[in-house]
């Protein structure tokens, strides 16, 4: 065996390792629902990122608004 010690073997790089949080990078969230409530929540998040954002905040306004003048906060119908 030899004595000598090679360098430069690991450690740290440059440029090595995760990347920087860049951006607009969307933050993940969590969320249970059941299958049919699950369907409505992914076809409304499709149309929040993908351009429909503004229209779809104003839904929602729409919806707390009637809402609020049903007897029943919970719902719609």
């Amino acid at each position: 065996m030899s004595d000598i010690k090679k360098s430069n073997r690991g450690g740290a790089r440059p440029g090595a390792g995760r990347p920087k949080k860049l951006q607009g990078v969307r933050k993940q969230h969590q969320l249970r629902a059941y299958d049919d409530e699950w369907e409505v929540i992914r076809e409304f998040s499709w149309f929040v990122k993908h351009g429909c954002k503004e229209d779809c905040a104003k839904l929602m306004e729409r919806l707390r608004k009637i809402r609020e003048e049903r007897d029943d906060p919970w719902s719609l119908t």
